[in-house]
């Protein structure tokens, strides 16, 4: 079965730190391997036929006023790697794998609608630098109601990571803290986004999507500030109409 012309295929490239000049600036570091992720992204892009590229990460480091989206940019010049498509859009505002995949869907819609073209959001590909990951980001696209279109990608295994006992045995830490907030609103994680951005006002960073699709981020705010499933499920809704599907 053949795409339509009313559907795309988008690939999600998560950033882990930024590149500048050369050097890398990130948590861990790992900076081969996400340079090298980099670098792979177009051929997990042309092997998968996906049609679009969002690279999504925010501003996370003081080092140099770039978003991890846009560092990916910088990455490709120095290894001659971009990807050979126009179809590239930059999600600035992510600050954890939960929102990578959320925002970087909705800022993707906000490009399409902004050009006056509204497809179908069919298959959903989600690239990590981390194999391990994989479990996170298919407990979020199973809430979302996205699993069956959703495709995990994953670069390499932790025996790649300086320390890759210590990374399993945070994957499995933050699965177990995390196993009922697979959105990532719990207090907790609020914070750790809060302490992660490094971009002038945390509390007005939506601004710009909020007044494109307020009712969207009205459901999204009762979700984060209830937590209940009456508040979820009408988020979800929400989120499937106006971003996956939108004609």
């Amino acid at each position: 079965m053949n795409k339509s012309n009313k559907q795309i295929d988008v690939l999600i490239v998560c950033g882990q730190g930024i590149y500048w000049d050369g050097k890398y600036y990130s948590e861990y570091p790992d900076h081969n391997v996400y340079l090298e992720h980099a670098i792979t992204v177009k051929d997990v892009f042309e092997k998968f036929n996906y049609t679009h590229i969002v690279c999504s990460g925010g501003y996370t480091q003081q080092a140099h006023h770039i978003s991890e989206a846009k560092s990916f940019n910088n990455m490709w010049e120095d290894t001659d790697s971009k990807p050979d498509t126009k179809n590239i859009i930059y999600d600035e505002y992510a600050l954890d794998s939960a929102e990578n995949i959320i925002l970087g869907l909705i800022v993707l819609r906000d490009n399409l609608n902004k050009k006056g073209i509204f497809p179908t959001i069919r298959r959903i590909g989600a690239y990590s630098a981390w194999q391990f990951k994989k479990e996170r980001f298919n407990n979020l696209a199973k809430e979302l109601e996205i699993l069956n279109q959703f495709y995990f990608h994953g670069f390499v295994d932790a025996s790649k990571a300086q320390s890759g006992d210590l990374a399993l045995k945070g994957e499995k830490d933050f699965l177990s803290n995390t196993k009922d907030d697979p959105f990532l609103i719990s207090n907790d994680a609020e914070i750790k986004k809060r302490n992660r951005f490094k971009n002038g006002n945390y509390d007005i960073r939506f601004s710009k999507l909020i007044k494109n699709f307020p009712k969207l981020f009205e459901k999204f705010d009762d979700f984060k500030r209830f937590k209940g499933i009456k508040e979820q499920i009408a988020f979800v809704d929400a989120f499937k109409s106006e971003i996956i599907k939108n004609w």
